[in-house]
């Protein structure tokens, strides 16, 4: 992510594990056109102050702000709860995105 900030793109897959858990996926693409695997976090809840925590807090300190800000393109899976809160939050977010 460091070297290939450009794009992300945000997943969400329910209900994985026995306990239920949602796992939300971060992944990039390099200069070969290849996937990469990013980041992964098990939510462990449905609420959005959960995912704005993943993808708001989590994800730039893995990664670094620096290279959160360099990103250009954020595509997802169209959950509403990791949309309109976590991504457009972030992006909007008065210190900057993400």
């Amino acid at each position: 992510m460091v070297v290939f900030p450009k794009y992300f793109g945000i997943a969400m897959t329910f209900g994985l594990n026995k306990e239920q858990r949602n796992l939300v996926t971060v992944a990039g693409v390099d200069g070969h056109i290849k996937l990469f695997l990013g980041f992964r976090c098990w939510m462990p809840s449905k609420q959005r102050v959960v995912y704005q925590w993943a993808i708001g807090v989590a994800l730039p300190t893995l990664v670094s702000k620096k290279v959160t800000q360099r990103n250009r393109v954020v595509s997802s899976d169209g959950e509403l709860a990791l949309v309109e809160s976590s991504i457009e939050s972030t992006i909007n977010a008065p210190d900057g995105p993400l």
